[in-house]
Order: structure tokens, then sequence, then C-alpha cells
């Protein structure tokens, strides 16, 4: 049986990142909030939104 610890460390990069330069600005200003929710359908870039 092989463990894998991929929910213990943050996944290698996989390549240049796509710009999302609006996305990044809005989460940038909700600084003083105290949650942000992202919400998208699967596959929509998230988890790397939220990596950058």
């Amino acid at each position: 049986m092989i463990i894998r610890d991929t929910k213990l460390h943050p996944p290698a990069e996989r390549g240049p990142w796509v710009a999302r330069p609006r996305l990044l600005h809005r989460l940038r200003g909700s600084g003083d909030a105290s949650l942000t929710l992202v919400g998208a359908p699967a596959g929509f870039g998230k988890t790397v939104l939220m990596a950058q």
C-alpha cells in the first residue's frame, strides 16, 4: 500500500501561471474582510488563483 502525503504538502508548481489581474485585484481588495469566498465550477482555477 502506497501512502501519499499530497494533503500535507503543497503540490509542485506546474509551469507558468495564467494571468488573472482582475481576480487578483479583487482578492487583494478584500484584505479587511474576515472571510472571502471563492466560488466557481470545477476546473475554473480556484486553487491556482489562491496559490498565486
